[in-house]
C-alpha cells in the first residue's frame, strides 16, 4: 500500500512540475533555468576540481609536517601549523559527528565509503585509518568541495558587478575558472586552499560592492585561515579609493591592516616552539628551475593519475593567460589593473624567493584580479573582425534571382 501512494505521490508531483513549467512566464523560466543551471554546472566543475586535489594530495596522509590530523591537534610544523581555520573547522565537527552519527554510519566511513580508496600519499603505502581519521578525511573532503562551490558563485557575482556580462556569460565564464582550478595543485595542495580562494574572492567583492563594515571580520578569518592574508589588504586600496575616495580608503584599509597584523602576531607567538620554520627559502632553487628550458614542457597528473596535464610553467598555460591577459588589460578598469599590480608586486618576489618551482598556488591573491582581466581580455578577442556579425545558421540567404536580359 505504501508503494503504491509514493507512486500516485510521485505523479502528482511530475504532472504539477510540468503544469508549473508550462504556465511559467519567460522572465520566471529564465531565472528558475538560469538558477538550476549554474547549481548543476558549477556542481559539477567543483567536484571535478576536489576529486582531482584529493587523488593527487589525499590531505598529506600522516606527514607529520602537515598532515591532517596533526594540522587539526596543532602539532604539525611550522609554518603550516600557523594555518588554523579550516583545521579548527574539520576537527569541531568530526568531534559533533563522532558522537551523533549512528555507528552502521561511523563503520561505513571506515570501512565502505570510497574516500578509502585514497588513503596513501605521495608514495607511502600505509596510511593510519583510525574512526577519527576517517570521519575527519570525509568533512575535510566535504569543507573543501564547499569552498570551491561558494568560490563558484563569488566569481559569478564579480563578473556582474566589474565586468560587462550577462548572467549566463558570467555562470559559464566562472565554471571555466573553477575549472582551472586543479592547475594550480603542482607541487603542493594542502586543505586550507580552497577556504583561501573562498574568503580572498569574497573579501575583493564586498571591496567592490562598498560593503566595507563586513571587511574587518572576513580579513580576520582570511587571516586565520592563513596568516600571510595579511599581504592581501594593499591591493583592495585602489577598489576602494575608487568608490569612495583616498581618505576612507586609507582608513579602511589601515584597519585591515591592523586586524591582519594582529593575528599575525599571535599566531607566529603561540606556536614559536613548533618544529620547522617560519618561512621556506628557495631562491638557488628556483633560479635554476626557471632558467631550465624543458621545466616550460613539463606535465603533471594534475586532474587524474597517469593522464598528463600541463604544469604551472609549462608554455601551454603560458600561452593560455598572456594573450587574454595582454588583450584585456587595456579594456580593464584602472582599480582593478592597479590592484593586479599591487598584489603582483607583492606576491611574484615571495614566490620566486619562498615557493617550490612552479608551485603556483601561491600566486592566489593575483587570481581574482586576473580572472577578470582575463575574462575581458577574451571577450576582446572573441568581438567579430572587420565588422562581421554572427548570424543564424539556420536561415537560408536569399537565392539569387537570375537576371533576366531585355
Amino acid at each position: 500500500m505504501l508503494s503504491v501512494l509514493l507512486t500516485v505521490a510521485c505523479l502528482v508531483f511530475l504532472g504539477a512540475l510540468f503544469f508549473a513549467v508550462a504556465r511559467a512566464s519567460a522572465r520566471t523560466a529564465r531565472i528558475v533555468w538560469l538558477t538550476v543551471f549554474a547549481v548543476v554546472l558549477g556542481s559539477a566543475v567543483t567536484m571535478m576540481g576536489a576529486h582531482a586535489f584529493l587523488s593527487k594530495w589525499s590531505f598529506r596522509g600522516d606527514s607529520t609536517r602537515y598532515g591532517l590530523l596533526q594540522l587539526i591537534d596543532g602539532t604539525a610544523e611550522r609554518p603550516f601549523v600557523f594555518r588554523r581555520l579550516a583545521p579548527d573547522i574539520v576537527g569541531y565537527a568530526a568531534d559533533m559527528a563522532q558522537k551523533h552519527l549512528s555507528r552502521a554510519t561511523l563503520d561505513g566511513l571506515v570501512n565502505t565509503s570510497r574516500l578509502v580508496h585514497y588513503r596513501g600519499f605521495t608514495g607511502i603505502d600505509v596510511e593510519s585509518w583510525s574512526e577519527r581519521k576517517a570521519v575527519a578525511v570525509h568533512i575535510a573532503f566535504i569543507l573543501f568541495w564547499s569552498c570551491l562551490f561558494g568560490t563558484y558563485f563569488v566569481g559569478i557575482a564579480l563578473l556582474l558587478t566589474v565586468g560587462k556580462c550577462s548572467t549566463l556569460e558570467a555562470i559559464v565564464t566562472s565554471a571555466i575558472g573553477l575549472a582551472l582550478v586543479p592547475l594550480m595543485f603542482v607541487e603542493g595542495g594542502y586543505l586550507y586552499d580552497a577556504s583561501e580562494l573562498l574568503l580572498l574572492s569574497t573579501v575583493i567583492l564586498l571591496a567592490f560592492r562598498g560593503y566595507y563594515l563586513l571587511l574587518p571580520p572576513l580579513v580576520l578569518l582570511m587571516a586565520i585561515n592563513k596568516e600571510s592574508a595579511l599581504l592581501a589588504v594593499p591591493p583592495l586600496f585602489p577598489i576602494i579609493a575608487r568608490r569612495s575616495g583616498w581618505k576612507i580608503a586609507g582608513v579602511v584599509t589601515g584597519l585591515l591592516t591592523l586586524v591582519g597584523l594582529a593575528w599575525f602576531l599571535y599566531i607566529r607567538a603561540r606556536y614559536a616552539a613548533s618544529p620547522g620554520m617560519d618561512r621556506e627559502t628557495w631562491i638557488a632553487y628556483n633560479f635554476a628551475f626557471w632558467t631550465n628550458l624543458k621545466n616550460y614542457f613539463r606535465f603533471n597528473g594534475l586532474y587524474s593519475p597517469v593522464l598528463p596535464a600541463p604544469r604551472g610553467a609549462n608554455v601551454i598555460i603560458l600561452l593560455l593567460l598572456s594573450f587574454p591577459l595582454l588583450k584585456g588589460w587595456a579594456v580593464s578598469r584602472s582599480d582593478v589593473r592597479l590592484a593586479t599590480i599591487i598584489s603582483a608586486a607583492i606576491a611574484v618576489p615571495l614566490f620566486l624567493t619562498s615557493c617550490y618551482g612552479d608551485e603556483i598556488r601561491n600566486l592566489s591573491m593575483i587570481f581574482p584580479y586576473l580572472f577578470l582581466i582575463c575574462t575581458g581580455g577574451v571577450r576582446e578577442m572573441m568581438k567579430p573582425d572587420n565588422g562581421e556579425t554572427c548570424t543564424r545558421q539556420d536561415v537560408m540567404p536569399p537565392t539569387p534571382q537570375p537576371r533576366v536580359s531585355k
